[in-house]
């Protein structure tokens, strides 16, 4: 399900920093993690300044994404139609490249998720 980042053990905070997905002085809004045993292998969420996604591939290498508030042009959003089916945001930065988060839609997270991230985005763009 999606998470603040009270819920994250301080342990996966610092292997967040360590990986450079977030600096030390960002705030996690939201995060969600398609991933079974720890948050480290995947994950999808926003902090007070920046969007990122990130994932182990299947040759165990880490991958990120991240753009700023200010560098993204749209935000297109395609909800789960089913308990089994992740929401899929598309993120799409001003210079046309993207990239793609996905989010639970358990107990409505991902439209929590959406409302927060899309506010913060027309706040801060």
């Amino acid at each position: 399900k999606v998470v603040t980042q009270d819920d994250i053990l301080q342990r996966d905070l610092k292997f967040l920093y360590r990986q450079q997905v977030i600096s030390a002085s960002e705030h996690i809004t939201y995060l969600y993690s398609d991933a079974i045993i720890s948050v480290r292998d995947d994950g999808n969420g926003f902090t007070d300044q920046r969007i990122f996604s990130y994932w182990l591939d299947d040759d165990d290498t880490f991958h990120k994404e991240s753009a700023t508030f200010e560098e993204v042009d749209n935000i297109e959003v395609k909800f789960a139609e089913s308990d089994t089916e992740n929401t899929v945001i598309t993120v799409t930065r001003k210079d046309q490249s993207n990239f793609v988060l996905f989010v639970s839609n358990v107990d409505e997270g991902d439209h929590k998720f959406v409302d927060e991230l899309r506010a913060r985005w027309k706040r801060d763009s």
